[in-house]
């Protein structure tokens, strides 16, 4: 009962200062948030850079074709032809290491052309001749059709499987299977569709666009609603001048009120004459409810505001078209649709794979690939541009990687025309360096919690110093050590206990909208991943920082002389 009445009057005795008492808590309160919040962001970063990691394959190795150092100076030279990389003979070796773990090996070819279907034409995608082992090597998954098959491999057959974002940009409502599509100067008949991480990273992304988009959409109709209102006032007023107006807005106004006289036939008609081509703009011209033009003839032509076309002659308006049904065109207007679309294959040009059997890509493209250059013409030969070896299990991947490099350097002498990747030596070493990258933010932010220990120790040495007299009442009254020490062990576990609890609060709501604020205005993703055991130790942190340094002024209050601490005023 006495511990329960301690606590109690350590509370009233904090509460007699609520403004000390907060700003003593608000070391506690950041250094708690501090912690917790830099173990998160560390944390998220730590899974995000797994994650990346685990998707080549903790089982697999890649061994990637490089343009040795030597050849990067000669291939300057028109007619050379720069040999490197990895080759046919050493992916047969390599399959053949069954006693070191490997169980495939998967060589892949990779092309960058055009991908085209009907009159859609999609820019530098990547190409890639593979074989049907793929997606045992990879986290993709086909959700139409078939992948490649044996078959396919064997034959040559000019197949291929695309994925799900190219299929949405070539094929918007049809089905692809199929159908046929033209990467570079070769067609492909599509077998089926696959979904990639980066696929799935493109759809997130999109979701997320088309969410914000519906509600921006909501309120441009709401804003649009209110202001085609206001508009259509405006144009009654303004067809009500008409009639009182000059000659040319009189005559405007007439060819408007006959407008809903026009028939299909009448529009039929005027689309076999010849088109006209809008040269120029003539503002000075307009009339509130028309808009003037001239062809290359220097004819006058004006537009209404439903888009009928009439031309202008003699004081006298003759129906020439509309804009919507292609006989009248506007220069201007074709050039603005072409860099539009231009952008739109820039905007989506790093996603969509076409993937084609590893013989038939070779059969079409050779292994020698020709490139462009100011002065002449440079070339490459690379028989592999990427081979992938898959082990039986983990434990054979490190020492199977030495095995591999001895493989490779046999064929290869002293060139260093390759690159040996290992996934999984590559996880160990991301979870050291995230574990020591999780070390420093701790300290760092514990840092702030000692300086927050530092303030409340300050602050119970102002309390005894103030305090002296009733110390002094309380030993003349019989009371221990002991109970001197707890009063004043008990008001700074309050303040630690308090500090850590609104630090905890703080600290997961700061990484919180740190996160939100980088994905609004900044298009960045920060991942974020909160664990039991940082909230934890930050709090207990907190709790024996308080009670540490708490200690000292306790022991002092005390130790203080009763009779000395009576005759204090």
């Amino acid at each position: 009962m006495g511990f329960f009445r301690a606590i109690i009057q350590g509370i009233k005795s904090l509460m007699l200062y609520p403004l000390r008492s907060m700003l003593t808590m608000l070391g506690i309160i950041f250094g708690v948030c501090s912690v917790i919040a830099m173990l998160a962001i560390g944390e998220g970063q730590k899974q995000k850079a797994e994650e990346e990691i685990k998707k080549l394959g903790a089982i697999n190795i890649i061994i990637t074709s490089q343009k040795p150092i030597a050849q990067e100076v000669q291939g300057q030279r028109t007619g050379f032809v720069a040999k490197y990389g990895v080759k046919y003979d050493d992916a047969a070796r390599i399959a053949d290491l069954r006693d070191a773990g490997v169980i495939r090996v998967l060589p892949e070819k990779i092309r960058r052309e055009d991908v085209a279907f009907d009159q859609f034409v999609k820019k530098d995608r990547a190409i890639y001749g593979t074989t049907p082992y793929f997606l045992e090597f990879s986290q993709a998954e086909v959700v139409m059709g078939r992948f490649l098959s044996e078959e396919d491999e064997m034959t040559k057959n000019n197949v291929c499987v695309i994925s799900t974002t190219l299929a949405s940009e070539l094929f918007a409502y049809q089905n692809p299977l199929t159908n046929e599509i033209k990467v570079g100067k070769y067609y492909y008949r599509v077998v089926g569709l696959v979904r990639t991480p980066a696929d799935l990273l493109r759809d997130f992304k999109e979701q997320k666009q088309r969410v914000l988009d519906e509600a921006v959409l909501r309120e441009a109709a709401a804003r649009l609603e209110e202001g085609l209102a206001e508009q259509n006032k405006i144009i009654d007023q303004r067809r009500k001048k008409l009639k009182t107006g000059t000659a040319k807005e009189r005559m405007v106004g007439e060819v408007i009120e006959r407008e809903h006289l026009i028939e299909n036939s009448d529009i039929s008609k005027l689309n076999k004459l010849p088109p006209i081509v809008f040269q120029e703009r003539l503002e000075s011209q307009d009339t509130p409810e028309s808009k003037w033009f001239s062809d290359q003839s220097g004819k006058e032509f004006f537009v209404t505001p439903e888009n009928w076309v009439y031309a202008y002659e003699g004081n006298k308006a003759e129906l020439a078209g509309h804009l919507g049904h292609g006989r009248v065109m506007r220069m201007a207007m074709e050039a603005d649709m072409g860099n539009q679309e231009s952008n739109l294959g820039k905007a989506n040009e790093f996603y969509g794979d076409v993937y084609v059997p590893f013989h038939t890509l070779r059969q079409d493209y050779g292994d020698r690939e020709f490139k462009r250059q100011s002065g002449g013409i440079s070339a490459k030969e690379v028989q592999i541009d990427r081979l992938r070896v898959q082990f039986d299990e983990m434990n054979h991947v490190i020492p199977g990687a030495k095995m591999l490099e001895r493989t490779m350097r046999y064929g290869h002498q002293d060139v260093e025309d390759f690159v040996i990747r290992v996934p999984l030596d590559e996880l160990a070493t991301a979870r050291k360096i995230n574990l020591i990258f999780t070390v420093v933010l701790a300290t760092i932010a514990s840092i702030s919690l000692l300086v927050g220990g530092i303030g409340i120790m300050n602050i119970m040495l102002a309390t005894v110093t103030e305090r002296t007299s009733e110390i002094g009442v309380r030993r003349a009254l019989g009371a221990k050590k002991l109970h001197i020490i707890r009063q004043f062990l008990v008001e700074t576990s309050v303040l630690s206990v308090a500090g850590g609890m609104l630090g905890i609060l703080v600290g997961l709501s700061a990484p919180l909208l740190a996160q939100w604020i980088l994905v609004e205005y900044y298009q960045y993703e920060l991942a974020i991943l909160f664990t039991n055991w940082s909230v934890a130790l930050a709090f207990g942190i907190s709790v024996c920082i308080g009670i540490i340094f708490g200690i000292y002024p306790a022991f002092r209050a005390a130790n203080l002389d009763p009779i000395e601490a009576l005759r204090h005023s």
